[in-house]
Parts: structure tokens; C-alpha cells; sequence
């Protein structure tokens, strides 16, 4: 049994996948790899199934097949596809927060779904449609507002084909979507074009909002000090990937085969060493001891800052998922 660590170390998106496993399996596990917004860190496996990506919602139509989606060349006129449904929260999405809502019509539905982990200044946006036998890309997209601005982010894409799926990923600051409010339309760009109407997008980013309010609280942060537009505090080297190693991985639970993604709120103090570490997702007691050890040991932050400039106690979220690999 070999053991291997995945990171993702920084933009462009990139990450490193074992070559022992199926095309399927590899492609859920880089969905899931990309749900983890906060510096995932993972060592990527067969033995145990992946859990499944956000799923479309399942009030307004039945699951995506393979259908024709919006796509258009990038230069040439978008118009803007309706909603069907209304927008629906999860917030049992490893840990963070999503809402999805379907758009087109029930016979060619494409799902958006925007997911939060515990960083409230960083979205993830999904685009789902139909599989269409691609390969994995990634590149420069962007997410334009109409009226409005363009953010330029890096995108992943890749198709699920155990769930005849195509997703596109990419992740952007929150701040993008602050005008939403006088949005007509959203178009991401990606390996494709999707332009959907934003007639009420901002309804499903304040749902958004109070669902991180709702895990905050129940992970005994408070919301009033963390969050968008509250001060955080920034890893020292910038990846907090790099505070954990293969080595790490508990014999007992290697022996076991114990897998699993594991996130930890860490008290940062004002000098920036962490105080204490809680597991707020567990894998189990030796996966979430050596998680908590690994952060103590080698973590640290640049303190938080108030509006005066002066450091500040705040908290951190840090996610890592253990795997084995065959």
C-alpha cells in the first residue's frame, strides 16, 4: 500500500492525482479536491468512494443526462437562460455551505451551484450540465456581471461520467458579486460560455451568507468577528498544504484503512501562534489527532488586523483529507 499526498498549492488551480485508480473515480475526486475552498491538502485513494459532488436540486427537475447546453464562442452574443425551480441550501456539503438552482428547462436543465467554505471571501462556482467526453482542462475564464464587472479566474473542467455529468469549476473573490443587485445577467466563462438570468442571484448569495452564519455558530465561532469584511489572519508560507506530510499518516489507521476529510478551527492569538485546535469535521479519533498535531506543530499566522491596524485573536478554518492509495 503506497501513500500519496495531493496538494493544491496555489493559482493557476492545479493538482496531482494517483495514477491507480479508474478515469471515474479520478474525476470525483478532483470535484471534491476543488469543493475543499480552504488549501485542501489530500492523499488521494481507491479503496473507499469519494462522496459525491453537490447534487442538482431536486425539486425542480429530474437528474442532468446528456443534453445540449448554453456554449457559445466567447466573442459572439450571449443571451441569458431562465431559472426553473427556485434556489435550494445544503449546507451538509463537507462542511460548507451551497445553493443550487437549475436553469434552461426540464428537458435540458445546466445546475449553478455557488459553494463557501470557511472562508466567506472566496466562492465556488459549479456549472453542471451534460458529460461530453472531454478531457480535463483548465484555463483563464471569467465571471462577468451584466452591467458590471469581470473577474478573471483560473477554471477547471472535467466530465463525471459514472453520473453522464460535465463540470466546470472555478473559484472568485466575494467581493465580485457585490453587484449582483443591479445584475441582469451572470455569464462564467470556462471550456464553455453559460449566461443565466440574475433576476434574483443576490437572493441566493444572502442564503449563502446565512448558512456560513448558521456553521459558524455551530462550530462556537462568532460571526461578528469572522467572515466577509472581518479581519483573518494569513498563513505564514502562504499554504497551510505544506503543514502536513504523508508521514503523518497514523499506522494504526493506515493498517485500518481509515480514510477521511477532517476540518479544524484553530484559535489564533494576536501574536499569530495558534492557541488551541477544535475538529469541527472528523475522521475518526487518530486522523483528527494527527491533523490537530500537524497544524500545532508546524502552523503559524500573521495575525489578524482591526480597522486600526492593531493585531487581533481571530480564528482560522483549515481543512485536510486522508486517503490511501493502493
Amino acid at each position: 500500500m503506497k501513500l500519496t499526498t495531493t496538494v493544491l498549492r496555489s493559482s493557476p488551480i492545479r493538482w496531482r492525482l494517483g495514477q491507480a485508480f479508474g478515469e471515474q473515480d479520478r474525476m470525483i475526486r478532483a470535484a471534491m479536491t476543488l469543493v475543499a475552498l480552504l488549501y485542501p491538502v489530500a492523499a488521494q485513494a481507491q479503496s473507499v468512494p469519494p462522496p459525491a459532488p453537490p447534487a442538482p436540486p431536486s425539486s425542480a427537475t429530474p437528474p442532468i443526462s446528456a443534453v445540449p447546453v448554453q456554449a457559445y464562442a466567447r466573442d459572439a452574443p450571449i443571451f441569458p437562460i431562465g431559472p426553473i425551480g427556485t434556489w435550494e441550501a445544503d449546507r451538509d456539503v463537507a462542511g460548507s455551505c451551497a445553493v443550487s438552482r437549475n436553469y434552461g428547462s426540464a428537458e435540458r436543465p445546466v445546475t449553478v451551484t455557488i459553494l463557501s467554505g470557511g472562508a466567506a471571501q472566496t466562492l465556488g462556482i459549479y456549472v453542471v450540465s451534460g458529460a461530453t467526453g472531454a478531457e480535463p482542462g483548465s484555463g483563464k475564464g471569467a465571471v462577468v456581471l451584466a452591467p458590471g464587472a469581470t473577474t478573471v479566474s483560473d477554471y477547471s473542467s472535467f466530465d463525471v461520467p459514472v453520473r453522464d455529468q460535465h463540470f466546470t469549476v472555478m473559484f472568485v473573490d466575494r467581493a465580485a458579486f457585490d453587484g449582483l443587485a443591479t445584475a441582469r445577467a451572470l455569464t462564467i466563462r470556462g471550456d464553455r460560455t453559460t449566461t443565466i438570468a440574475a433576476a434574483d442571484m443576490k437572493a441566493a448569495i444572502d442564503m449563502n451568507d446565512r448558512c456560513l452564519v448558521a456553521l459558524y455558530q455551530s462550530w462556537g465561532i462568532d460571526p461578528a468577528r469572522f467572515g466577509r469584511g472581518k479581519p483573518a489572519p494569513t498563513p505564514v508560507g502562504g499554504n497551510p498544504g505544506y503543514w502536513f506530510d504523508a508521514d503523518d499518516y497514523p499506522p494504526a489507521a493506515r493498517r485500518a484503512g481509515i480514510q477521511g476529510r477532517v476540518v479544524m478551527v484553530l484559535d489564533v492569538a494576536e501574536d499569530g501562534l495558534i492557541k488551541a485546535c477544535r475538529v469541527v469535521v472528523s475522521a475518526g479519533a487518530d486522523l483528527d489527532a494527527v491533523s490537530c498535531q500537524s497544524v500545532m506543530k508546524r502552523g503559524s499566522f500573521t495575525p489578524a488586523k482591526d480597522a486600526q491596524g492593531k493585531p487581533v485573536a481571530s480564528w482560522a478554518i483549515i481543512p485536510v483529507r486522508w486517503s490511501l492509495q493502493q
